[in-house]
């Protein structure tokens, strides 16, 4: 990385992360991440969330880097989008709650026929996913219960893909893992 930049203000470095400098945006991530980190978590009060809202927006600067020139504040810009992306989560996050509880009253109705085996691991998984952390929790069921794609995720949960594919891969890791402690 080129220590040069260290010593640029934001605004110094936008033109240079506009020209795809991947050093300059790697200073200008680092500047701003504990900010953003911290802004998020005072809003979500969940680290996990805050970090995915974080790593969301720094993409997203990226991905339109091109645009930054435009902005006239980048630190009011920055807690903006921090703000919305904050407010999007949770509002994803209730109307997420209200589906699982749809989805555990129906499968309290249709448990009732199952074999008590099939039931067990049902549960157990249940609680299992219940233990996965909201955004990872959101887009697992999503994909795997409601059967969306990843992109369909990602628009409902107003994300990116890559975002919508490490939630999944995070809670895929974290089933697998507790699964194998518990059959043993």
């Amino acid at each position: 990385m080129n220590s040069n930049f260290n010593h640029y203000t934001l605004d110094q470095l936008i033109p240079f992360v506009q020209n795809g400098d991947t050093a300059a945006y790697a200073v200008f991530c680092q500047k701003v991440c504990d900010m953003l980190l911290n802004s998020a978590i005072k809003k979500l009060r969940n680290e996990e969330e805050a970090k995915d809202v974080v790593q969301d927006i720094l993409f997203w600067i990226w991905e339109h880097r091109d645009q930054l020139g435009e902005i006239t504040n980048i630190h009011a810009y920055l807690y903006k989008m921090v703000t919305n992306r904050s407010a999007d989560l949770m509002r994803s996050e209730s109307a997420r709650r209200k589906r699982e509880q749809l989805y555990s009253h129906s499968c309290e109705q249709v448990s009732v026929s199952i074999p008590i085996e099939i039931k067990e691991l049902g549960e157990e998984l249940h609680l299992l996913i219940n233990m996965i952390s909201p955004a990872s929790k959101e887009a697992f069921i999503k994909s795997y219960l409601e059967k969306k794609n990843h992109r369909e995720i990602a628009i409902e949960m107003n994300i990116n893909v890559q975002s919508v594919r490490n939630n999944i891969s995070r809670a895929l890791k974290f089933l697998r893992s507790q699964l194998k402690k518990n059959s043993i």
